[in-house]
């Protein structure tokens, strides 16, 4: 049981929505249009400390220091923005629950502080946590401060066993231990690598640095550590996206925007925010579709592109070929069979050569033509029901966003549009990045295509990772009463509390950008951080996620988005060339994981070789496809 349990305030209890707390200043400089204010603010601080042999002094008597001489006429309009700022801290709920705690033991609570600002101001803050028998202890009235010998009167005056918990380690730590009482080093609110790239991504903007962390902060007890994911990275990161996206697409006369699932979840969310903050911008909507429900709803296996959208399927057999279709090969097993495939070899792999001319074949095959006409009429009708209902047709001018990469959900999106009553007369995609087919309709956010991509580009399923949904993949849709609904499948990524504490944390950043009124912030170092030099606490977690390829999770045990190799696996991958990335979707974090203690250089390196390997195969590609042109051109007049 304790006695006594005492608490700082500042940087434990309590947290400014800044990261320095001379930032605040400068934001009362920036209000005022009062340029110097800071910096002379600052300064009248040092000299009032200066003339007082305790060195604690007040808020009053800071004002009436020299250096302030220049704004005297206007002293009261400057104190009262400074604590206008000094309002919007609040508490940590962290925090909160550590004199939750220390009450249920029986404990007096003491909160000490060396802060210069007002007593009522201070209870103010303390109003929510504040109950009969607690103490406020302020270092200016007592005339000594816990950097001295305070702690030394302190020690006497409360009896022990005694609890301190503060951030500051000389006055919260090391001086306190000297007299009997037990301490704990508080250091949450410290800004971590990720807001430490902010500052130097958007160096004079102390809001823009400082909300990553007040969101993180705000995480509630019991919150895993993807809300400090979600505050730090996939906030601030989607939160530039979709402020972009909506506002170009006002500016196109856009009057809904689509958000695809399940990609578009979490930016779907963020742009109700900030469409409700700017009535101005268009209406959001999520919408629930796939690759697999939207192709299957125009699959015809007589035309040449639509066959070669089964290139690349988990089993390449002919029975993989038709669970990708959603269909039985039992039903054409008369067709199969009479092309030279019964039933006994419908599982042995087939190259993608060789299923696209079967497909071919089975097109000119009148009962599997009729068959696949039947079923892709029916999901068609499905498919526009749906939409109509969502209200695809009602605008002339709409968006779809989607992560990225190829635009090929945009296009199957306009496909579908088509066979609509009243088409929209445009259809514009919006894409975080793309890594081909950008157009006047299809824009990128922040990955641009072209040969070398950076970083983001290499990891693109990393970065779809960062707003995962908290459902299943759209299978296709279905009659249910008086409307049409989408069936989705049980293939969650990840764990759901995973997911709901990432949505949560880079919602509570939009919230405060939203309040602050903030433009979003440079995040370049803050994700090249995330994807290249992940640090072991974040693979930990981020193992929990699993990785695969459309349509479906594999029948087995999912593989992890984060694979651990031996020494003599990770070695043959990473110098094999041109790694896919449904085999190693996230290198650096699987190199971390099976080799620890590597250091940094050996990242840089395999990005930079993941990115070579890229561009000599994409050159081999279109050395080949040049090739084929020449050969056709060529054969005519053998």
């Amino acid at each position: 049981m304790l006695a006594t349990a005492s608490f700082d305030l500042f940087d434990t209890l309590l947290v400014r929505p800044v990261a320095d707390p001379h930032d605040i200043f400068r934001l009362v400089e920036r209000d005022l249009a009062a340029e110097g204010w800071a910096r002379a603010r600052i300064q009248a601080e040092h000299s009032a400390r200066a003339k007082n042999p305790s060195l604690e002094v007040t808020l009053d008597e800071i004002y009436l220091a020299e250096s302030l001489t220049p704004w005297r006429a206007d002293l009261p309009k400057f104190r009262s923005k400074e604590l206008e700022w000094e309002e919007t801290l609040r508490l940590d709920p962290a925090a909160v629950a550590r004199v939750n705690e220390a009450r249920v033991q029986g404990a007096r609570i003491l909160y000490v502080t060396d802060m210069y600002l007002p007593r009522d101001f201070l209870l103010a803050r303390l109003a929510p946590i504040w109950r009969t028998g607690d103490t406020l202890l302020i270092s200016h009235e007592a005339g000594d401060s816990k950097g001295r010998t305070w702690w030394a009167t302190l020690s006497t005056q409360y009896p022990k066993p005694w609890r301190h918990l503060g951030d500051n380690f000389r006055s919260d730590v090391s001086n306190p231990a000297r007299y009997g009482i037990e301490t704990e080093h508080w250091t949450r609110a410290r800004t971590n690598r990720f807001e430490h790239a902010y500052a130097r991504d958007n160096p004079g903007q102390p809001l823009v640095v400082g909300l990553p962390r007040f969101a993180r902060l705000a995480g509630p007890v019991g919150a895993t550590a993807f809300w400090d994911d979600g505050a730090n990275l996939a906030g601030p990161v989607f939160h530039g996206f979709v402020a972009w996206l909506l506002h170009n697409a006002r500016d196109r006369g856009v009057t809904r925007v689509f958000f695809l699932s399940r990609d578009g979840q979490l930016p779907e969310k963020i742009a109700r925010k900030l469409r409700a903050a700017d009535p101005t911008l268009p209406e959001t909507q999520y919408l629930f579709g796939s690759r697999f429900a939207w192709y299957l709803a125009t699959f015809d296996p007589a035309n040449p592109d639509h066959r070669r959208w089964l290139h690349f399927i988990e089993n390449p057999s002919i029975n993989g070929l038709f669970r990708n279709l959603d269909l039985d090969p039992s039903d054409l097993e008369g067709s199969l069979t009479a092309l030279g495939y019964p039933r006994p070899t419908w599982h042995i792999p087939l190259s993608p050569r060789i299923r696209r001319d079967l497909l071919e074949l089975l097109s000119q095959d009148p009962y599997a033509s009729d068959y696949f006409s039947r079923h892709r009429q029916r999901r068609l009708a499905l498919a526009l029901a749906y939409l109509q209902e969502q209200g695809a047709f009602d605008h002339d001018r709409i968006a779809l966003v989607d992560i990225g990469w190829s635009g090929t959900m945009h296009e199957a999106f306009v496909r579908l549009l088509a066979h609509g009553p009243r088409p929209p007369k445009k259809t514009i995609g919006y894409f975080f990045g793309m890594h081909r087919n950008a157009s006047e309709d299809r824009l990128y956010f922040y990955v641009r295509p072209g040969l070398w991509l950076g970083p983001t580009g290499v990891f693109p399923s990393v970065v779809e990772m960062m707003v995962p949904a908290d459902h299943g993949q759209t299978i296709g849709y279905a009659h249910d009463h008086a409307c049409t609904a989408p069936v989705l499948a049980n293939d969650l990524v990840a764990p759901p509390h995973d997911i709901a504490d990432l949505h949560a944390g880079a919602l509570a950043y939009v919230d405060e950008a939203v309040r602050f009124g903030i433009l979003p912030p440079r995040f370049d170092r803050a994700l090249r951080i995330f994807l290249i030099h992940p640090d072991a606490a974040q693979i930990e977690r981020w193992k929990r996620f699993n990785f695969w390829t459309w349509p479906e999770p594999p029948t087995t045990t999912p593989p992890s988005l984060i694979p651990v190799f031996s020494f003599r696996q990770l070695l043959r991958r990473i110098l094999s060339p041109w790694r896919k990335v449904d085999l190693w979707p996230w290198p650096t974090a699987s190199l971390r994981a099976s080799c620890p203690r590597a250091p940094g250089i050996i990242f840089e390196l395999l990005v930079w070789k993941m990115q070579v390997d890229r561009c000599a195969w994409i050159a081999l590609q279109r050395c080949a496809r040049d090739i084929r042109s020449l050969k056709r051109l060529v054969s005519p007049s053998r």
